[in-house]
């Protein structure tokens, strides 16, 4: 599955991209898209939630009378979050299928002006695991799963997300076992498996 997904990261400042390939993958827990502020390609409050629920009608008991009273004004999707996932830090990619043709959405400009490619996902996604091992971590990744808000109606979590970010074709690692901050994850030299490039060399009509 992975050696069919082409990776791409973008990068707003040259100092983040150097950073990236020296394989120094800085990962910001799910509760810090939360509360990101002013950046609408960021920002998503339902980050890391458990459900989205689908209510036909809510109700309340009365404590008098025991039975229970039907409550009005209900807007779906009612979320629901167990608490913050404490200990689950993230690194978000633009992940794509390796066929020709595939057309970026030019808002993914706002991610920042230049890129870097991956060559080899799984080399990279590997050299990932290694890491995870050495500092005792437990990794996952994989696209995210788009729902519609209008109509779904189940679990969430760390690799599902709205449709309206469905744009941003988002790939993630996913690290458990964290202290709730950001941490910089260290897995090795990566330019062996990268290409660099501007933003807009790539957001035309097509991309092949």
């Amino acid at each position: 599955m992975e050696d069919k997904i082409r990776l791409l990261k973008f990068f707003e400042k040259p100092e983040y991209a150097e950073a990236f390939l020296c394989g120094n993958l800085h990962m910001n827990p799910l509760e810090y898209f939360v509360s990101l502020e002013q950046d609408a390609v960021r920002t998503d409050k339902n980050e890391g939630a458990d459900f989205s629920i689908q209510a036909e009608t809510v109700e309340i008991q009365d404590p008098k009378t025991g039975k229970f009273v039907p409550v009005g004004g209900v807007i779906n999707p009612i979320i629901y979050r167990n608490g913050y996932p404490k200990g689950i830090n993230a690194y978000c990619m633009y992940g794509f299928p390796s066929t020709h043709g595939h057309q970026i959405d030019p808002r993914n400009l706002k991610f920042g002006s230049s890129y870097v490619a991956l060559t080899d996902t799984k080399e990279f996604i590997e050299r990932a695991r290694r890491a995870a091992l050495r500092e005792n971590l437990a990794l996952n990744s994989g696209r995210i799963t788009y729902v519609d808000r209008t109509t779904y109606h189940g679990a969430l979590g760390p690799f599902r997300k709205f449709s309206e970010f469905s744009y941003q074709y988002e790939f993630r690692l996913v690290l458990s076992g964290g202290n709730g901050n950001a941490l910089d994850f260290p897995i090795g030299d990566i330019r062996d498996i990268c290409v660099v490039g501007q933003t807009t060399e790539i957001i035309r009509p097509r991309i092949t």
